[in-house]
């Protein structure tokens, strides 16, 4: 069964920050081929810390049958703008949960 619920950053823990760097280097490995992937610890940074571009950051977890298989990220401005500055979204398909973590 496919969930999505919201997910702060902020508090993640470090099983959930393993997480979330997993899925990103999975995603950067096929997206970004040219790309370095992140650090463990650069994920963990950008999870706890919202950009200086965003007043808010709002995250988005998807999971299947327990393991995580995307998420998404809206950046909020704090500069009066109402519109949405950034979204991102990462996705990863699996079989039976296939290299991504479960909770």
């Amino acid at each position: 069964m496919l969930e999505i619920r919201t997910f702060d950053g902020r508090r993640a823990t470090e099983a959930q920050i393993d997480e979330c760097h997993e899925l990103r280097s999975a995603v950067y490995v096929v997206d970004y081929p040219d790309l370095p992937v992140q650090t463990r610890q650069e994920t963990a940074a950008g999870l706890r810390t919202p950009s200086a571009q965003h007043a808010d950051e709002l995250r988005w977890q998807a999971r299947l049958d327990g393991w995580l298989v995307g998420q998404a990220m809206a950046g909020l401005p704090g500069d009066g703008n109402e519109h949405i500055r950034a979204c991102t979204s990462r996705c990863i398909r699996t079989t039976g949960g296939g290299g991504s973590a479960r909770s």
